[in-house]
């Protein structure tokens, strides 16, 4: 077998990821940007919304405020686009609305399915938005929210990268997951295995001190979904870790018009969290 010089493999190395296609950044309507990439985490295509305040575009020179929004099971990164009622909303907020496309991966990076990266995805989206759009990246010009699937992972990225968001707010997410279906209501997907243990690790109620240093929270839920327990339970916890929770409940259940219904609160607590980027230095 050939054997190579160390210097001769990285530099093969640094030309394969030179020869990497470059992010491709399309305008698919007036103030919404579609971007392509090749996922390094993920090794395989992916891609990301934004939608951009008015006066707004990836060449302006002054940085905005940016929620990422993350979906739920099921559905993708332009689910919100396409309701009327949540586009509206989108499209009222003075933040950019970076909208990832997670598939089913939960936002996590599974521990028995090597290739499943989405925790490094969504690393990915959050530097890579930032490098191609004016976006704030700063913690306290960034945020993050979700609901069902993105609720969970929404505050999971929070539990993960403390300190690196202004706040965070779920509706009708998965706080208290995964644990056994009879605890939570949910069936724990493959991807995350069947080792308590590892579990815990991307369990977000069991790493709620992550919060503690001014990290908002928000959890909006309906009071008939199966995950009303955990989002209690999750309440309840970080209430006693001297954690503020703001809550917001409502009937219903696990359903898109419960999320039509939370929206609104759930974007109106993550813009009033953020502070405009800091002006460059001259």
């Amino acid at each position: 077998m050939l054997k190579f010089p160390l210097y001769i493999l990285a530099a093969l190395s640094f030309a394969a990821l030179c020869a990497a296609p470059a992010p491709r950044v399309t305008s698919v309507e007036p103030r919404v940007w579609r971007c392509d990439f090749d996922s390094a985490a993920l090794k395989r295509p992916m891609r990301f919304m934004v939608v951009l305040p008015e006066g707004v575009s990836p060449g302006s020179k002054e940085r905005v405020p940016v929620i990422y929004f993350l979906h739920g099971r099921g559905r993708n990164e332009r689910t919100l686009l396409q309701d009327d009622a949540c586009r509206a909303r989108l499209f009222a907020s003075p933040c950019a609305i970076v909208l990832p496309y997670a598939r089913e991966g939960w936002y996590i990076n599974s521990p028995v399915q090597a290739e499943e990266r989405y925790a490094d995805y969504i690393d990915e989206v959050t530097a890579l938005s930032a490098r191609l759009f004016p976006l704030g990246n700063t913690a306290g010009a960034r945020a993050i929210g979700g609901w069902s699937m993105g609720g969970y992972g929404a505050m999971y990225t929070a539990v993960r990268r403390p300190g690196d968001f202004a706040a965070v707010a779920t509706m009708i997410g998965l706080l208290d997951f995964p644990v056994p279906k009879e605890t939570g209501g949910y069936a724990v997907p493959p991807r995350f295995g069947d080792d308590p243990a590892e579990w815990a690790k991307r369990n977000p109620i069991r790493r709620l001190q992550a919060l503690r240093g001014g990290t908002g929270v928000r959890v909006a839920y309906a009071t008939r979904a199966p995950e009303t327990g955990m989002n209690r339970r999750f309440i309840a916890a970080a209430t006693e870790a001297g954690i503020k929770v703001e809550v917001e409940s409502i009937d219903g259940g696990h359903t898109f018009p419960v999320v039509q219904a939370l929206l609104p609160g759930t974007l109106t607590f993550l813009e009033q969290s953020l502070r405009p980027p800091a002006a460059p230095a001259h």
